[in-house]
């Protein structure tokens, strides 16, 4: 086996560390992290688990294998840990229905019925789950039993009636075009519309019924199961072969960006206890089901008359930790780090909640060893704790690197806690001093480069200029510079090696605090710049596609190649990366990746092994999932502007502005501004245009200077953003008493964002604005979680404020007087829920006025204090609608208003139109109580004369006075069910109708929040910095952990010890890298998919070929690689490779879009050939080519005629892949 030192083959995500960052997405993955639709019965809010009939029994079950099954998991403590839907698989019903049409069961089998049989497992505890088909028969027939195609929502019927509380819905014999056959991957329309028919049915029924969508992956259900159900098959049958792993691991991929509460990607079920893998096999299995946020689903017998579970694959599945992990309330998938394809073994890692980080080293070869996991490839530098769950131990004080044995097939399962992102090095803990000198050790380098930047942070500021020196143990060189007066840190380059073995000594008057490295920058080199021969053909994409490029070259193989030349500073270990695409997915055979192999200049090859990662569906979609490019995601290289290096000082005094938005200038794309902590003012308002892939950390406190109006800080036309702080005390502190104690107007509003999409802002404190204190402006695909806002007692001060579509706003808290949460249009598809109005304005809609457009809003457990309502629409005329609303779980307590619906609002201005149309608005499970019910009842729904409302529901709603015994029901023109809403379908204008009610409703009684105020904040004083609260709903862990516990803040600052973190885009899409002392790198491809990959080159030419068509958008190199050779199987798209130090070489890649070169200098030592290409064992001419033997452009991707749709590569052991998501919407 090769030197791991100088051979790494890696796909490279960026490791998270921090769950903020996966909700980034990068530019080549549309809908990265959208907050996908989802599906609203408020199950599954972590992946369902429990135990089913068919891997094991197969469709053959009966009563007595369920009754003893069910009853094992009782008694073997399984249900207790999760494990209760207890579903009966395929071969329980008949081939007619009942004379009424309803589905039955077969009486031979299941002699006392299915509704027994569900009584049966509801007394133990359990949960009834059935299965059935979108077809016209079930899977396994024949004997032919009916499916539920054209009787979905009877069947929804006799399920609910059954007392069902789960349904698997299979997809057998469903494709009427082509005559129902039993198995069709390729049907003639998309299987969603008869998904949808089943979802729609059940959610009309009484009863609440988890639905798991089973398609086997086909049209990539991702992108539509989760409005509608709550799990979705992510590919084909798991089975008794290990490579079906392997596959499974592969094909999520491009998914695990869309598990999220009541939506899970489904692995299929686990196969732990059916005696057909090792024990290190089934630890695998299990962990990476687990991480990946699979459902849980046993399907070995447990106990039956012939056959009991196995003690070693029980325990297994008793694992507590690796159960915690899957149901981590975070909710948050893994992801594939790295794959280090030639040393055989991935790394997966994902974010916990409380700070954890889990990681999965897995071990693909075939004996045991001794293997590293490098904490930087998880964005960790150093962790206080790590749990190695499978050689049970727990070790304190990691520092880069851990090293334990491996079983073949294996898993280093690790559970991280009190972690440092990479790159960050406390004096304290790497650091040895002696006397003026201290030596940083442990230090990781990502490739060998003179061009990392050392930033130095010392304890106090210096009170004249000093000299310091910096000495790299792998430099004969020493470097000097000076620190500045008045300065607490200063940067210089440095020189590092690969690896985690560097060490830095430095000679210092000053305290040293802690170090900064970050790795050097890349260079991008687009496939327009690539020369191809032979067949290789370059096509342009669909707009907005093949990104960043726009275009790809495909058709490489041995009979197409596409090359380019790079530079490199020096010869070494270096790092490429390279965006390809491949969405050719498997499904009766193949592994669901692709081989590459990269040579540089003519040397041996260096084989890289890639994951499906197109992101559209295969059948149906744009480019059929083959214009998806896998973006750049390797953010270890992420370029970081402190505000400190420009200028900014951190004294109350010197303007933070100018700083603030040259940092922004210097890493407008894919970099990170970072505000240290520290209190900082700022008299000139920063407008931080355009920009993609970055990320402003804010760890200090701004406070406001200046006293103009509009935003302070507005983020516009950004995409791939995120707003933090990592210590969770980062501030913006508005002073808006200045303003309001002597009645001065101003509009200056804290932080605004406007039109940006796919964007975060978390762990954030808004104070005191003059005015507003968040506004999301025509936004989408965003989040806002752990935020606290503190605002005065004054009109006109809105918490936050949204317009836009796919939003989730959730772990908030207000204080102010106007605003808490709202709504305004256009905005669809919006979800807010744990929001603490805590002595606020309470959360709203409106104002309304005409052409108003919004849909589908959600506002869950919302917990309001002392404030004027607990949810208002206000308009007042008007036009447009407001349609499909859902308020529930609301607690309220002496507040003005419960629920106010104004439609006819004197505060403003009457808008043109007949009045907003409102239909299809929910009220639900309302508590607690309102100050004078009599004098502002607890229901006030005033709708429009010239536009009644219709399908309104009120129920479970139980508030009551606290002064007085009578409150006032009032409704006007409002049509629906409940309290004094008016029945009928006529629809027509009528009188306010008021009910008197003189008794308390039962019920009403509601818990309060230990953090209540007893008072509001006035106008007249400066309001204190708060800390973020760690509950925002009584009984409801928030969702996301604090990035870092807030410290105690004084009355106008915050003190925290603050990192400076790794972003990470949550574009998934793995990072193929190759790092080696060698001159040649190729690529060869085995199955389809949409990723990136980096592989390490030195001056070189690099050159790919492939037989199905691979496509090159891009490459980056920077390490020079030494390369083993190897066979590839099929082919791929290459859309783009990227990252070499300055180097010249040129490349001939599968489908190139773009190769980047990272770590890039002014000087360039020499210009050589940098070439790779895909080898494959199947055709090596598409048989889709043209009489002239050119083949088409757009068939690129295509399996020759004749070929199933599915890969056709070999495989080649155990090279496995896989990347993650995070939305958890």
């Amino acid at each position: 086996m090769a030197d791991r030192s100088k051979v790494r083959i890696v796909f490279k995500t960026m490791a998270l560390n921090i769950f903020a960052f996966a909700s980034m997405i990068g530019a080549g993955l549309a809908n990265s992290h959208s907050i996908h639709a989802r599906i609203q019965n408020g199950l599954a809010q972590t992946p369902q688990m429990g135990w089913n009939t068919y891997n094991h029994y197969g469709c053959s079950p009966h009563e007595a294998i369920v009754h003893s099954n069910a009853q094992a998991l009782v008694d073997l403590g399984l249900a207790s840990l999760g494990y209760r839907y207890v579903t009966t698989d395929c071969g329980w019903t008949v081939a007619d229905r009942l004379a009424n049409g309803s589905l039955t069961w077969d009486a031979t089998l299941f002699p006392s019925g299915f509704p027994a049989l569900g009584q049966y497992l509801h007394d133990l505890g359990l949960l009834f789950g059935v299965y059935q088909d979108a077809g016209i028969l079930l899977c396994g027939s024949p004997p032919n039993q009916t499916g539920s195609l054209y009787h979905e929502l009877q069947d929804a019927q006799t399920f609910a009636s059954w007392e069902v509380d789960s349904l698997k819905y299979d997809n057998c014999y469903s494709d009427a075009a082509t005559n129902y056959p039993n198995v069709n991957y390729a049907p003639s329309t998309s299987p969603e519309a008869r998904y949808s028919n089943m979802s729609n049915a059940l959610s009309q029924q009484d009863r609440k019924i988890l639905f798991q969508i089973c398609d086997w992956g086909v049209d990539f259900p991702a992108a539509w199961a989760p409005s509608l159900g709550n799990s979705w098959r992510i590919g084909n049958d798991i089975s008794s072969s290990w490579s079906s792993i392997y596959r499974l691991v592969n094909q999520i991929a491009p998914q695990t960006n869309f598990a999220g509460p009541g939506q899970w990607p489904d692995l299929d079920m686990l196969e732990v206890g059916n005696n057909v893998y090792t024990t290190a096999e089934e630890q695998t299995h299990f962990s990476l089901w687990a991480i990946l946020k699979s459902p849980l689903v046993i399907g070995a017998a447990l106990k039956d008359t012939t056959t009991s579970i196995n003690a070693i694959s029980l325990a297994i599945l008793k694992q507590e930790d690796v159960i915690s992990y899957n149901q981590d309330t975070l909710g948050v998938s893994a992801n594939l780090s790295r794959r280090y394809t030639e040393d055989q073994y991935d790394v997966w890692s994902g974010p916990l909640s409380g700070q954890r980080t889990v990681a999965a080293l897995v071990n693909w070869a075939d004996e045991a060893r001794n293997l590293t996991i490098d904490l930087p490839d998880i964005g960790i530098q150093y962790a206080g704790t790590i749990k190695d769950i499978w050689g049970n131990i727990t070790v304190q004080g990691v520092k880069t690197s851990y090293t334990t044995e491996v079983e073949a097939h294996g898993t280093m399962l690790l559970e991280l806690q009190n972690t440092t992102p990479s790159g960050q090095y406390s004096a304290s803990i790497f650091g040895t001093s002696s006397g003026n000198s201290t030596t940083f050790e442990a230090i990781y380098g990502l490739t060998d480069s003179s061009n990392y930047t050392l930033s130095i942070t010392f304890s106090s500021t210096s009170s004249a200029s000093e000299t310091i020196t910096v000495k790299s143990s792998v430099s004969t060189q020493t470097s000097t510079v000076t620190v500045a007066s008045n300065r607490a840190s200063v940067s210089l380059p440095i020189t590092l090696a690969a690896g985690t073995t560097n060490s830095l000594t430095i000679q210092h008057q000053l305290s040293i605090s802690s170090i900064t490295i970050t790795p050097p920058e890349g260079t991008y080199y687009p496939n327009t710049g690539f020369t191809t021969t032979g067949y290789a053909t370059s096509t342009t994409c669909g707009t907005g596609y093949c990104l960043p490029v726009g275009t790809k070259i495909g058709y490489i193989g041995p009979g197409g190649t596409a090359v380019t030349t790079i530079s490199a500073a020096s010869a070494g270990t270096k790092f490429v990366e390279i965006d390809y695409i491949n969405n050719e997915v498997a499904f009766s055979s193949g592994s669901n990746a692709r081989n590459i192999t990269v040579t540089v200049n003519g040397g041996t090859p260096t084989r890289l092994e890639v994951p499906l990662s197109g992101q559209h569906s295969e059948l149906f979609g744009p480019g059929l999932g083959w214009w998806d490019t896998a973006t750049l995601a390797e953010k270890a290289a992420i370029k970081t502007c402190n505000v400190l290096d420009y200028g900014a000082v951190a004294d109350l005094s010197t303007d933070l502005g100018a700083p603030l938005l040259a940092a922004f200038n210097d890493c407008i794309h894919g970099g990170l501004v970072y505000v240290p902590e520290g209190n900082y003012a700022m008299s000139t308002w920063a407008t931080l245009d355009k920009g993609t892939g970055w990320a402003l950390q804010l760890d200090g406190i701004i406070y406001r200077n200046g006293t103009g109006g509009g935003n302070m800080i507005i983020i516009e036309h950004a995409s791939d953003f995120e707003m933090f702080s990592s210590n969770s005390a980062g501030a913006i502190q508005g002073l808006g008493y200045q303003f309001h104690a002597d009645g001065t107007s101003t509009t200056t509003r804290l932080l605004r964002l406007q039109k940006v999409t796919s964007f975060s802002v978390h762990d954030i404190i808004l104070v005191d604005a003059p005015a507003f204190h968040l506004v999301l402006d025509t936004v989408e695909d965003g989040e806002v979680y752990n935020v606290a806002i503190r605002g005065g007692d004054e009109g006109g001060l809105d918490g936050i404020d949204v317009a836009g579509s796919n939003i989730w706003v959730h772990d908030v808290e207000v204080t102010n007087k106007d605003e808490c949460v709202t709504v305004k249009s256009p905005s669809s598809n919006i979800l807010v829920e744990s929001v603490y109005c805590n002595w606020s304005g309470g959360c709203s809609m409106g104002s309304l006025g005409a052409d108003t457009n919004i849909s589908d809003i959600t506002y869950r457990n919302i917990y309001t204090w002392s404030s004027n309502q607990m949810y208002m629409i206000k308009s007042n005329g008007g036009s447009g609608t407001v349609e499909n609303v859902l308020l529930e779980n609301f607690i309220g307590h002496g507040n003005a208003y419960s629920l106010d619906i104004d439609t006819s609002w004197a505060e403003m201005s009457t808008a043109s139109g007949d009045g907003v149309g409102y239909s299809n608005i929910t009220i639900t499970n309302w508590k607690g109580t309102e100050s004078s019910g009599l004098q502002r009842g607890p229901i006030k729904v005033l709708c429009p004369a010239g536009n009644p409302c219709y399908d309104f529901t009120l129920k479970d709603f139980a508030m009551w006075t606290e002064s007085g015994s009578s409150q006032t029901y009032t409704c006007s023109n409002a049509y629906g069910e409940g309290f004094c809403l008016a029945s009928g379908d006529d629809h027509v204008a009528y009188t306010a109708t008021t009910t008197t009610v003189v008794a308390a409703p039962s019920g009403y009684s509601a818990a309060t929040m230990a953090a209540d105020l007893t008072t509001a904040f006035g106008i007249s004083s400066s309001i204190p910095i708060p800390t973020i609260p760690t509950s925002f709903f009584p009984g409801v862990t928030p969702y996301s952990a604090l990035a870092k516990a807030s410290t105690a803040a004084a009355a106008s600052s915050v003190t925290a010890a603050g990192n400076v973190l790794a972003v990470s885009s949550s574009v998934v899409t793995p990072t193929v890298t190759a790092t080696a002392a060698v001159t040649s790198v190729a690529a060869s491809s085995t199955s389809s998919a949409t990723s990136t990959t980096t592989a390490a080159v030195s001056p070189v030419a690099v050159s790919v070929t492939s037989s199905t068509a691979p496509v090159i958008v891009a490459a980056v190199s920077s390490v020079a690689p030494s390369i083993t050779s190897s066979t590839a199987a099929s082919t791929s798209t290459l859309i783009s490779s990227s990252y070499q130090e300055s180097s010249s070489a040129s490349a001939t890649v599968g489908v190139i879009s773009s190769i980047t070169i990272p770590f890039a200098s002014s000087s360039v030592a020499s210009h050589t050939s940098f070439s790779s290409s895909l080898v494959s064992s199947t055709q090596s001419v598409p048989s889709e080519a043209s009489s002239t033997g050119v083949p088409e452009p757009e068939e690129e991707e295509g399996c020759p005629s004749g070929s199933e749709h599915e890969s056709h590569a070999h495989d080649h052991g155990h090279g496995h892949l896989h990347r993650r998501r995070v939305a958890r919407h």
